[in-house]
């Protein structure tokens, strides 16, 4: 008869076993680190920019006239637009680690991360091919309206 300490020590080794990290998934959280360092290198950018701008001011002189610009609100601006790749790498340092650890919360949330990158890559894409196209239409019929001028 089998000594049922021996048959807990065998079902124990054969889930931590089953638990091993698979190759790929190692890839996908080095990726994700190095994709999560990028994200906050490029918000503490933004950060810098928003703060160096905001604080810019600049005038001309011309002729009789001086004209000022203060640009605060851009830098406000760009310090706003600085908050979401610190969320997301932030997010995804957490998310990747818990990958990495084999835990179901950094599946899910590396999961939730990559829809909303999908999303936002095909809302961009778009984006950037309806101005495209607007600027060319633009262009186009700018030109075939004066093509009479051409010799």
């Amino acid at each position: 008869m089998a000594d049922p300490r021996e048959e807990e020590i065998k079902k124990a080794l054969q889930e931590e076993q089953n638990k091993k990290r698979p190759t790929g998934v190692t890839i996908i959280c080095v990726l994700g680190f190095l994709i999560s360092i990028f994200s906050l290198i490029g918000g503490i950018m933004l950060l810098g920019i928003g703060t160096l701008i905001g604080g810019a001011s600049f005038s001309a002189n011309l002729g009789n006239t001086t004209i000022s610009a203060n640009t605060g609100g851009l830098g406000i601006l760009f310090s706003l637009f600085a908050i979401i790749p610190l969320i997301s790498g932030i997010i995804g340092f957490i998310a990747f680690y818990l990958l990495m650890k084999m835990k179901k919360t950094g599946f899910f949330i590396v999961i939730i991360l990559g829809l909303i990158s999908i999303v936002m890559g095909i809302i961009s894409s778009v984006m950037n091919n309806i101005i495209s196209i607007v600027i060319w239409g633009v262009i186009i019929g700018y030109l075939l309206m004066k093509r009479k001028i051409f010799s």
